[in-house]
């Protein structure tokens, strides 16, 4: 769809360019990777010069996750500051704080995987904030805080963290399919000898269906019986861990340990075998090690460059703020001594003719805004009527996740099923808000979805939720527009 659309010659610039951003943003959640940096650099450039904030935030943004793909942390980590200042420093739109708070998570991932626990959970929890404040911080939101707080060593934040994402898992029925993130908390627990989270977390493994089952979780069953001194069982789901890892680092110490369990249980040969694979995969992972030191070296070098600089500006914007203030009051006071030099009838005569000439000014100003909002609607308009048939392609991409086990719709392409069908509907949002003005945005994706002709079967599908789930919340819309979702959704045909 896309496609044929910058195909379109009757297309202008501003709307290829908006194309392309739309393109590389839907590659970046589909996990495509970038190699390089040539179109995002020719739509920062593009976007610098006639975009609005939305648009260079976002380059800014995808900036920094395209040196992420090609492995430049340095460069990568140098454009996401650049998109925090410019987000910390504009005036921001819902859309816009939701791309700051994938800035700050991103910030806060390249840090943790430098071993800066502390800048890494600063930056986490300004993402969690930012998410929370617009009300789509969830139990990955937690995930991301508890592991994080784990890396800085702030056991009792990650602790309250990981309970809080457990919570919310079990309470959205959804636990059993996150093992990855099960895996995490049952390593957790069991690391910090934590028995009856423990206990419970591996029962949730334990009862899970899912498959294949990820490495992590397997590994996490190993140190949750070493814990509880189950050698044989420690032993078994080593081995399982170590024959799905493809990480030479995991690889390796999940040999060590297999080693050291096999000699406990008596088992020499296997012990020796696994001592064995422990020393082969000791020159990769070394190697690795010293490329990813020099990484880490390299990347805190810039990020203390960062810092002075910012320091710097924050010093020199004090001090120009500082000579502006002593230079107002300065103003302020040779003004005074003016305005009481002068007679009180010429000052009478002059604040008339200053407030007959405010109101002339803002009787212009008014004017003027009127002829720009309508221009700025009737623009809006036409844009919209040009691109109505995305809507397609948004259904298309939805009729995808439903066939997809494993992705879902999240909360950041709300705005891309909003835009859409908003483009194909204008008057439909207004509609459901005249029937009860308290709809959320989480109420909102669920009747567009209908709108969109999808079944709640689909919707459970897209949304990777028990039907149930998404039955009783329709059941709570409903009862909140006051008539039947298919009467607010079609009034015309009820």
């Amino acid at each position: 769809m896309i496609n044929r659309r910058e195909k379109d010659e009757h297309l202008d610039e501003a709307s290829k360019r908006r194309l392309q951003l739309i393109r590389y943003k839907l590659e970046d959640k589909c996990y495509i990777v970038h190699e390089n940096d040539k179109v995002i650099r020719e739509l920062h450039q593009y976007f610098e010069q006639h975009g609005g904030t939305y648009e260079r935030l976002q380059c800014l943004y995808y900036m920094g996750s395209t040196y992420r793909d090609m492995g430049d942390y340095t460069s990568s980590i140098v454009w996401y500051s650049k998109a925090a200042q410019f987000a910390e420093t504009n005036p921001l739109s819902r859309n816009d704080s939701i791309i700051l708070s994938f800035v700050y998570s991103q910030i806060s991932d390249l840090f943790y995987k430098i071993n800066n626990g502390k800048e890494a959970l600063q930056s986490q929890l300004k993402s969690m904030e930012v998410q929370r404040k617009l009300g789509i911080d969830n139990y990955y939101t937690y995930e991301d805080v508890a592991r994080t707080a784990d890396g800085a060593n702030d056991t009792s934040m990650a602790s309250k963290f990981y309970r809080k994402a457990l919570t919310d898992m079990v309470n959205e029925g959804v636990a059993e399919e996150r093992l990855n993130l099960l895996g995490e908390q049952l390593g957790f627990y069991a690391s910090h000898n934590m028995k009856q989270q423990a206990d419970f977390v591996y029962s949730l493994i334990r009862d899970s269906k899912q498959h294949p089952v990820p490495p992590n979780a397997y590994a996490s069953i190993a140190i949750y019986f070493n814990s509880k001194q189950k050698a044989d069982s420690a032993l078994k789901y080593s081995i399982i861990a170590f024959e799905c890892e493809d990480r030479n680092s995991a690889k390796r110490e999940l040999a060590q340990n297999i080693a050291k369990l096999s000699a406990l249980l008596g088992d020499r040969q296997k012990a020796y075998h696994y001592s064995m694979l422990s020393m082969d995969l000791s020159d990769s992972v070394q190697k690795e090690m010293d490329a990813q030191n020099v990484l880490i070296a390299k990347t805190q070098r810039v990020i203390k460059e960062l810092q002075e600089a910012r320091d710097i500006k924050k010093e020199s914007a004090q001090r120009r703020k500082t000579n502006l203030l002593i230079g107002s009051v300065g103003i302020l006071l040779v003004i005074a001594i003016i305005s009481l030099l002068l007679i009180f009838n010429y000052r009478r005569k002059l604040r008339i003719q200053m407030k007959l000439e405010q109101i002339e000014s803002e009787k212009e100003k008014i004017s003027t805004d009127h002829i720009s909002l309508l221009e700025k609607v009737q623009a809006d308009r036409r844009l919209r009527a040009r691109s109505a048939k995305d809507v397609s392609s948004v259904k298309s991409h939805l009729a995808n996740l439903a066939d997809n086990p494993k992705d879902k719709l999240q909360p950041d392409m709300w705005e891309v099923v909003f835009d859409a069908v908003d483009t194909t509907y204008p008057d439909l949002r207004q509609r459901l808000l005249t029937y009860n003005q308290d709809l959320e945005n989480k109420d909102l994706i669920l009747l567009y979805l209908m709108k969109l002709e999808f079944k709640q079967a689909d919707v459970a599908r897209i949304m990777k939720r028990a039907p149930s789930v998404i039955s009783r919340k329709y059941h709570r819309i409903e009862t909140m527009l006051g008539v039947p979702i298919k009467t607010a959704l079609n009034p015309n045909r009820s």
